[in-house]
């Protein structure tokens, strides 16, 4: 019997790899339906060649493991996800992208901020986790290769999701309705739907997930276009080192800085409420697009589809 959460989860890996937010890295996961204590995750097939319910594990949430113990896992980051709805009772899927556009602000100390009205959802900054933060409470012997192999990591990662005191989560807790949808009362409701992890990619989550297939097309679409919009800016405005040349030092400008003629402009903290509260209106429209593409295209199976 064909299962409509499988398919969906196999639509969503054809998207994504088709818009090169994943390639053979990554995941897309989703919260069971039945059983919001589980969810499901192609965790061992490349997103392009997930096409069965074989292709699919079913994990549980409380600890990340399968609910089948016979099945063998070799490398893994379920953790990303077992941990996110654990501490998120509202989000129903989530992407874990290494996106070559994104990775950038990861690394460079640039804030990726949104630049269409298509990526409000990022809000006034998208946070950078690095994974340096959880060495002091990683075992002996763990490995420092940047993936997030246990639920210690996982933990430590999905609370950067949830950052009430900084401006963009007052924003976003008071607009939480319009980003997440409702919660169960004292659950904790995220306030950014981006992560990005340092050297290493981001992290998407959504109250559905077409939204956060949806988000994660767009967060790659709005980092493109941020750095388009400032390298052009530097190109064609140019600008000029500001500060005293020492003469005697061989000409050397002490306290320089580089001004800029020219500024990007980002969305508001209103713009970025207001476009996402309008946008995400069109979720199901993009979706049925999408899918259609994947669907016509060869390379693409879905053993699933009823």
């Amino acid at each position: 019997m064909p299962s409509e959460i499988h398919s969906r989860l196999i639509t969503a890996n054809h998207i994504l790899h088709h818009h090169g937010v994943l390639d053979g890295y990554g995941g897309v996961s989703v919260r069971s339906i039945g059983n919001p204590n589980n969810f499901f995750l192609a965790d061992e097939c490349p997103p392009a060649m997930v096409s069965s319910m074989d292709d699919i594990t079913e994990f549980r949430v409380d600890d990340g493991a399968p609910t089948n113990p016979d099945i063998k896992l070799g490398w893994s980051e379920r953790y990303i996800h077992s941990e996110l709805y654990k501490r998120f009772p509202s989000i129903e899927g989530i992407v874990h992208s290494r996106s070559p556009d994104v990775i950038p602000y990861t690394v460079n100390g640039v804030p990726l901020k949104p630049v269409t009205h298509t990526a409000g959802f990022l809000g006034l900054y998208t946070p950078v986790w690095d994974i340096n933060s959880t060495h002091s409470v990683l075992s002996s012997g763990t490995m420092h290769d940047m993936h997030i192999r246990d639920n210690t990591i996982g933990a430590s990662f999905a609370a950067t999701f949830s950052k009430s005191s900084s401006t963009a989560g007052a924003i976003y807790n008071k607009a939480s309705s319009l980003v997440m949808g409702s919660s169960p009362q004292g659950a904790l409701i995220p306030d950014h739907t981006v992560v990005l992890m340092r050297g290493h990619g981001m992290t998407v989550i959504g109250a559905s997930l077409e939204e956060a297939v949806f988000k994660a097309i767009y967060a790659q679409d709005s980092a493109k276009a941020q750095t388009t919009a400032l390298l052009t800016s530097v190109a064609s405005s140019g600008g000029k080192v500001e500060g005293k040349v020492d003469v005697e030092g061989g000409g050397n400008i002490k306290g320089g800085k580089v001004k800029m003629n020219g500024e990007t402009q980002f969305l508001s903290k209103e713009e970025s409420v207001e476009t996402w509260k309008v946008i995400k209106k069109s979720v199901p429209r993009l979706w049925k697009g999408w899918e259609w593409e994947v669907d016509h295209l060869p390379m693409y199976i879905n053993k699933e589809r009823a």
